[in-house]
């Protein structure tokens, strides 16, 4: 196509609109002839293969107030025509490959600006202080860069913003207190900006916040229990979610956490945070999602989460967690979907009653004490996908019912002191992918009929013992199977 006679058709059709879109790729740089469209008010070339054009020959756009390019071919530093188009009030030029610094002189040229995106760049240098004169801002993103030097304290006199995104840079330093001058905040994402700070207590002064992540940095000291608390004036109560994950977060956790009635996500893994005063808590009623893996919990299983009925995914794995599981958790949590308590110090028979967990795809409580035995109601889990019961003290047999779980994918019952035959009825697990039963006392022969029902196959390990050969088919069953063993030792002897 000839690009030059397309731009001037453009021009000649549209010089009176205030509208162009997409262009489909009909260029191979985005066309200065663009500058001639003087009434044009939308400008969206997103999406296409343009390239840097030369900018030099680009002339105002008097009138633009909407301009997109992202995700494009962009090579170059910040398109120095934008500065010039003065009515710009929504840049977004995300995803491309732009370097060098933000212009100093964005503010001063473009005081209308409302949307401002810059992520998934290569850009560098330090957040300028002079973005604190976009006095109309709404919406800061510029993510996924190189920036460094810190969060400005400015950044607390953009009092319209409603979403500050700076997280995957390499900004370090301190979380501003300035951040709660943001009263209309609604989001923030700080999340992998190697930040070394504590949390600031004025964060609390965001009362519209509703999405914050602070996860994977070098955070401090505790959660700010004034922030979470009840305070008409310093509080987080239309807060959604909550991401604080990796990081060095300390002291109990703050049963102030109950004040956010709204919050959904609550992911506070990866830190040393303790046990707190479980008689505080009061019921969160709209949280779905918990995560307290990797933590210093030193505990029974924290009786609160009996009270958060609408949970469907619970991380406690990796803490020193003591004790039975509820007998009353399936009653209380019948959503749940994700059931995650490996490598704690959990006791006591594995419940029947979890039998109740309609919906639970996922159950890993290995790496722990539990003993009596695998229940036969385990079956009755129809949605189970993975189950993790390794390295338990269980004992007794590998039930049949596991043949009811037809949507199951992973089984480990490594190292679980089990004595028992593998029931023929696992072949009617047409959709495991992976098995691990090594390290028990499994005797008798490989069912020849239930390795020909797992057909989808790809890691197993029923570890090695003397089992008997009972005839030419199992003989050829074996041969099949044992191409994808991990040989481990199941010591028994033979019937």
């Amino acid at each position: 196509m000839n690009g030059g006679h397309e731009t001037r058709k453009l021009t000649k059709i549209w010089h009176y609109s205030h509208y162009i879109y997409n262009l489909n790729n009909s260029w191979s740089h985005v066309p200065y002839q663009l500058s001639n469209l003087k009434k044009v008010r939308h400008v969206d070339l997103s999406s296409n293969y343009l390239e840097a054009p030369n900018y030099k020959k680009f002339t105002p756009l008097p009138s633009v107030t909407y301009l997109s390019l992202f995700l494009n071919s962009l090579v170059s530093e910040f398109p120095p025509f934008i500065l010039n188009c003065r009515n710009l009030t929504y840049i977004d030029l995300s995803q491309n490959t732009l370097t060098g610094p933000i212009p100093d002189s964005l503010a001063t040229n473009l005081p209308s600006l409302q949307y401002l995106n810059l992520s998934y760049n290569l850009f560098s240098g330090p957040i300028p202080k002079s973005l604190s004169n976009l006095s109309r801002l709404q919406e800061l993103r510029i993510g996924y860069n190189n920036f460094t030097g810190g969060i400005p304290t400015e950044i607390g006199l953009i009092s319209n913003l409603r979403a500050l995104e700076l997280n995957n840079n390499s900004l370090g330093g301190q979380i501003p207190a300035s951040i709660g001058q943001l009263k209309m905040l609604e989001q923030i994402n700080l999340n992998n900006a190697s930040l070394n700070s504590t949390i600031p207590l004025e964060l609390g002064l965001c009362s519209n916040l509703n999405f914050l992540d602070f996860s994977i940095n070098q955070l401090r000291g505790g959660l700010p229990r004034a922030a979470l608390s009840g305070l008409k004036k310093m509080r987080l109560s239309e807060l959604l979610d909550l991401r604080l994950y990796n990081n060095y977060l300390t002291n109990a956790v703050p049963y102030q956490l109950s004040n956010l009635k709204k919050v959904r996500h609550v992911d506070l893994s990866s830190n040393y945070l303790e046990a707190p005063n479980y008689k505080k808590f009061t019921p969160l009623p709209s949280v779905t999602y918990l995560s307290l893996f990797l933590n210093n919990l030193v505990s029974e299983f924290p009786p609160f989460i009996l009270n958060c009925r609408n949970l469907t995914y619970i991380d406690l794995s990796q803490n020193t967690l003591t004790g039975p599981i509820p007998d009353s958790l399936a009653t209380n949590l019948p959503s749940l979907q994700y059931f995650n308590l490996s490598y704690n110090l959990f006791s006591g028979p594995i419940p029947k009653s979890l039998s109740n967990l309609y919906s639970l795809q996922d159950l890993r409580i290995g790496f722990n004490n539990f003993t009596g035995g695998i229940p036969t109601e385990i079956g009755l889990i129809s949605n189970l996908r993975l189950l993790e019961l390794n390295n338990n003290s269980l004992g007794g047999q590998i039930p049949a019912s596991i043949g009811q779980l037809k949507k199951l994918e992973h089984i480990d019952l490594n190292n679980a002191s089990l004595n028992s035959t593998i029931p023929l009825k696992l072949g009617l697990c047409s959709n495991l992918i992976f098995l691990d039963f090594s390290n028990n006392l499994l005797q008798g022969g490989l069912p020849r009929a239930a390795l020909s029902g797992l057909k989808k196959m790809r890691s197993s390990d029923f570890g090695t013992w003397p089992f008997t050969i009972d005839s030419p088919q199992q003989t050829r069953a074996y041969s099949t199977i044992r191409k994808i063993l991990d040989v481990k030792t199941n010591l028994t002897s033979s019937d």
